[in-house]
C-alpha cells in the first residue's frame, strides 16, 4: 500500500510556531551551557587535584632527601643564617667538608662543598618554600634522664595560597659524638659528614 501526500493534506497540518522553536532553543542553549559549566568544573578539579597531588610528591621527595643527609651527619648546627653559624665557627675551620640545607628566594637548597643543589624550586609549582629546623630533646629532664640532643625537628612548608601545605618529620643524627645538635632552631643547618 503506497501513500502519497498531497499539496492539500499538508496545508491541514499544523507546524512549529516561531514561539516553540525558540522556548526550545533557549531550553537547549541552557542544557548545554550547564554542560560546559560542569565540564569546565570538573577539569579545574582534576587540574588542581593533580597539581596539589604533584607539589606533595616534590615535597616528600625533599623531605626524604633532607632526611638521608642528616642522618649520617658528626657535628650539626642550627641557627637562623649561614652567616650566623659560620661565625659560630670562629676561627678554627673545619676539618671535614661543611653540608647546608636552607631556603632562599622561596627555594630550599643543598650546598656541599662542591655545588649548591635545589631540592624544591620555587619557579616549579610557582609557590614558595621554607624549611625550619628544630632541636628535639629524646631525655625525660624531670626523670633525672639527661641525653645529648640527637633529634633534629624538620618543617617543610609550601606558601602557596591556594594549596598550601606543610610536612613534619623528626630524625635522629645517628653520629653525633659528643656534643649533640648546637643551637636550639633556626632555618639553616650546618652539618659535617666525615670523621675528624
Amino acid at each position: 500500500m503506497e501513500v502519497k501526500l498531497t499539496m492539500r493534506d499538508l496545508c491541514g497540518s499544523k507546524g512549529f510556531t516561531l514561539l516553540e522553536i525558540m522556548i526550545v532553543l533557549v531550553l537547549l542553549g541552557i542544557v548545554v551551557a550547564g554542560g560546559f559549566q560542569l565540564y569546565f568544573y570538573v577539569d579545574r578539579a582534576l587540574m588542581s587535584g593533580s597539581r596539589m597531588s604533584d607539589l606533595q610528591a616534590e615535597m616528600h621527595w625533599a623531605m626524604q632527601k633532607i632526611i638521608d643527609e642528616v642522618r649520617l651527619a658528626h657535628s650539626l648546627r642550627v641557627g637562623e643564617s649561614k652567616q650566623v653559624l659560620l661565625d659560630s665557627m670562629g676561627n678554627g675551620a673545619a676539618d671535614a667538608p661543611v653540608y647546608f640545607i636552607y631556603s632562599k628566594d622561596g627555594s630550599v637548597y643543598l650546598e656541599t662543598p662542591d655545588f649548591e643543589r635545589r631540592l624544591l624550586d620555587s619557579s616549579t609549582f610557582e609557590t614558595d618554600y621554607r624549611v625550619t629546623f628544630k632541636a628535639v630533646a629524646a631525655g625525660h629532664p624531670d626523670k633525672g634522664e639527661h641525653e645529648l640532643v640527637s633529634n633534629l625537628g624538620i618543617t617543610l612548608v609550601s606558601e602557596d595560597s591556594e594549596q598550601g601545605f606543610s610536612l613534619e618529620s623528626e630524625v635522629q643524627v645517628l653520629n653525633l659524638r659528643t656534643e649533640g645538635i648546637q643551637g636550639d632552631q633556626g632555618e639553616v643547618i650546618m652539618f659535617t659528614k666525615t670523621f675528624t
